[in-house]
């Protein structure tokens, strides 16, 4: 009797202990963010608009909200909206373009002029609840038969369960004008694994579409990891316009201090309770 209560007792406490370690919230928290809002000048008539490389010159509602262009290293850092400051994530534009060393890509020109990237027109599609700036998108002018790569730098420690989300638009028919669009991650930078959406597509004739990546586990609790997005042109027209860019994930469970310190005092009680039981009984 006094062994099989001492057993109850223990498989008691496992069970409670296990309960209280899945009872614990578990939710999508943003980890990274870009709204490409943060701008030095708009999008217009015979005109991509710039981003900031400073903050201070921001004309925008996005302004000092992050989003900084390094023309040395061709990056543009992750946003800061809503009080939140999202600035472990890089976007690297050394792929668009043209834009690396020795490129000629261009933060903003005139629309007629490719190679150029830069600001364009705001989308609400995909936007973070609760994000009240506007401001553009992120556009890619089509300068010939080429590949245009967007590579963003990001970090999930401490999280599980990853999406990367975000809106995309073609200026035409994804039959004319682009042959492919391709996504893959990497966790050390130089092996690339494809991925494929999990939901959505991208929008066409100017009109911007979510697409949605549930990402592998092989890129949970990670200090550094890679997204690129791909795009193979087919000509020397159209464009590509992203925006609102998102990487969610969930924490991963560990179970609080209070719930823990409740559990082993709750099961020691337990465990004297049966200790009492056994010896009366025997």
């Amino acid at each position: 009797m006094k062994t099989r209560c001492r057993s109850l007792g223990l498989l008691t406490l496992g069970a409670v202990a296990t309960f209280l370690a899945l009872a614990l919230p578990a939710h999508a928290v943003l980890l990274e963010y870009w709204d490409f809002n943060n701008e030095m000048a708009v999008f217009g008539s015979g005109y991509v608009g710039k981003f900031t490389t400073n903050g201070a010159t921001a004309v925008t509602s996005g302004s000092n909200n992050g989003e900084i262009f390094n023309p040395t290293t061709r990056t543009l850092s992750s946003n800061s909206t809503m009080g939140a400051v999202f600035t472990n994530g890089l976007l690297d534009l050394s792929g668009v373009n043209g834009s690396g060393s020795g490129g000629s890509g261009v933060n903003g020109g005139a629309t007629a002029s490719p190679p150029v990237w830069g600001a364009y027109s705001d989308s609400t599609v995909n936007r973070l609840a609760g994000d009240t700036t506007t401001g553009g998108s992120f556009i890619m002018l089509n300068s010939g038969v080429m590949s245009n790569a967007l590579t963003f730098t990001l970090s999930s420690t401490g999280y599980t369960s990853l999406t990367f989300s975000s809106a995309i638009r073609f200026s035409t028919s994804t039959t004319t004008a682009l042959a492919t669009i391709t996504w893959a991650y990497s966790t050390d930078g130089t092996t690339w694994v494809t991925l494929t959406p999990s939901s959505g597509t991208p929008g066409i004739n100017s009109a911007f579409g979510t697409v949605t990546l549930t990402l592998p586990t092989a890129v949970d609790n990670l200090a550094t990891f890679y997204i690129k997005e791909t795009y193979d042109f087919t000509s020397t027209s159209g464009s590509v316009a992203i925006d609102n860019v998102q990487l969610n994930g969930t924490a991963i469970a560990v179970p609080e201090p209070s719930s823990v310190a409740l559990v082993i005092a709750g099961g020691t009680v337990l465990i004297w309770r049966l200790r009492r039981r056994s010896v009366f009984l025997s």
